[in-house]
């Protein structure tokens, strides 16, 4: 039995990404301001446990405070940016999702790990996916009620009937039977 897995195309993770960046803009001045006062707290928690006599001011601990949460937001963005693309498998128990920002605990993590048996799956349907222009290949998964489940990035290494068979092996239905 032929159990398809892949990881979704980095250029689809980083889309996604950047949708939930350009929808959820007040979710990322909260994390921004949250870690900021977190700094600041943090270094005045610190100057003021210090035994030393010339402790820096409120002043300062706020400067580094903005300087490091700067410093640390830009990074991480960036490192979030350029993908951590889900590792996804087709089993007979089910579809598994493993999303690679979990390990970063990213409070902005646009994708979800996750295992949909194939009892909870009514159907798949195959079709594009486009984000800023650009149009993705994607495999969705729909519950019984018809509402989407999930959508996995196909990546262009998975070649689509390897997949198709895999699902009409697991006795899923296919609403379509090839990219729209």
């Amino acid at each position: 039995m032929i159990h398809p897995s892949w990881h979704e195309p980095r250029k689809y993770c980083e889309a996604k990404y950047r949708l939930y960046h350009k929808e959820h803009p007040k979710a990322i001045l909260f994390y921004s301001v949250a870690v900021f006062i977190g700094f600041v707290i943090l270094g005045f928690i610190v100057s003021v446990s210090s035994s030393n006599p010339n402790r820096p001011s409120l002043l300062s601990d706020i400067i580094v405070s903005v300087v490091g949460g700067v410093l640390m937001g830009g990074f991480v963005h960036v490192w979030h940016l350029f993908g951590f693309p889900r590792f996804i498998r087709l089993s007979l128990k089910g579809a598994e999702c493993r999303d690679g920002t979990a390990p970063s605990m990213h409070p902005f993590a646009v994708t979800n790990s996750g295992y949909w048996k194939w009892e909870q799956v009514a159907y798949a349907m195959f079709g594009t996916e486009e984000l800023f222009g650009q149009a993705y290949p994607v495999l969705s998964l729909y519950k019984p009620d018809g509402s989407l489940a999930v959508t996995f990035g196909l990546n262009p290494d998975v070649a689509q009937p390897k997949v198709e068979a895999a699902l009409r092996a697991y006795n899923v239905e296919l609403r379509s039977d090839k990219l729209v």
